[in-house]
């Protein structure tokens, strides 16, 4: 009773609906995985009570950019995600997509003198801000982006019509319906 849906990260959601399903209808998900010898269609069985989430850290994770700039990333949220209907669109590219979640996990600008908070900031100030990084400083936000924890799973099987071994990578709550 004390939790705050909308503040847990994304991922926690995430895991708390797969175990809420798991509960529900089954430890056991059946997804289709084809075979990379044959094309044949073949039903894996996941069981969920084995998902973990990888790459979690709970420590803030601070970038310095230079020696008097740092940014403070932040895991989304629920709330975040949920309220940024940006991320919900097919009109947007994977460049638009990938500032989206920039906007989402930046906490706070850092330098000697001071602490901007980014949810004091107007979007087009952000924009600015992140256009005017050099490609290093970038990578390293991106590396961030990338690394995020999420719900993964890699289940290898045989396929049932040529007994290849095959495996099956599920990332995000969709994968595992």
């Amino acid at each position: 009773q004390d939790i705050d849906i909308k503040k847990l990260s994304t991922f926690d959601v995430d895991y708390i609906f797969l175990q809420i399903r798991s509960k529900s209808a089954g430890e056991i998900s059946r997804v289709n995985g084809i075979c990379t010898e044959c094309q044949n269609e073949n039903i894996v069985e996941i069981d969920l009570s084995k998902i973990n989430i990888d790459n979690i850290n709970s420590e803030d994770k601070i970038i310095e950019l230079t020696n008097t700039i740092s940014i403070k990333m932040k895991y989304p949220n629920y709330n975040d995600v949920a309220n940024n209907s940006n991320i919900f669109t097919s009109e947007l590219n994977t460049t638009e997509l990938i500032f989206e979640m920039i906007h989402i996990c930046m906490h706070s600008i850092m330098t000697d003198d001071d602490n901007i908070l980014i949810k004091d900031e107007s979007k087009e100030e952000i924009d600015n801000f992140i256009n005017s990084l050099t490609t290093a400083q970038f990578e390293k936000i991106m590396n961030f982006i990338q690394e995020l924890p999420t719900l993964s799973h890699v289940e290898k099987y045989n396929c049932n019509k040529c007994e290849k071994e095959n495996e099956i990578s599920l990332n995000g709550l969709q994968d595992f319906f």
